[in-house]
């Protein structure tokens, strides 16, 4: 079983340039999202389906920056990376936020959008922390 279980990890590349790009690459589509004005038909009429979009948009985001910690070459324990990647999440909500209010036709500062995006960025980095050793148990 642990061998299906760290499969997209065996999987996965293991270029922390990789991880940086990609990285890179989610936050600057996260800026354009958010500068864009929304319309009125761009979210389904399920109440409050933006915060599960922020959610796991966050967790993705939290997966590529713990993906890049890990295989950055720095000897860093699994707590320190998740400190890293949940106060960058944090930040980069809270960033995205007051970007956000400043856009006209959005609203920004929404609090519950960026506990949304925290808790994102806690998902994401702790999944990918606990596949990564799932695949080093493997290993062994």
């Amino acid at each position: 079983m642990n061998r299906l279980l760290s499969l997209p990890f065996r999987l996965a590349p293991k270029s922390p340039l990789f991880y940086l790009i990609t990285w890179v690459l989610w936050v600057t589509v996260l800026w354009f999202l958010s500068s864009r004005t929304p319309s009125a038909q761009s979210l389904p009429a399920i109440p409050h389906f933006d915060k599960v979009l922020h959610f796991g948009y966050f967790a993705c985001g939290a997966s590529l920056l713990t993906g890049f910690c890990k295989n950055s070459g720095i000897k860093r324990k699994g707590f320190s990376i998740f400190l890293i990647v949940f106060f960058t999440g944090a930040a980069i909500g809270a960033l995205d936020e007051y970007h956000q209010s400043h856009v006209p036709g959005r609203f920004g500062n929404d609090l519950w959008d960026w506990l949304a995006d925290c808790l994102g960025s806690i998902c994401g980095s702790l999944f990918t922390l606990w596949g990564w050793a799932r695949y080093r148990n493997t290993l062994t």
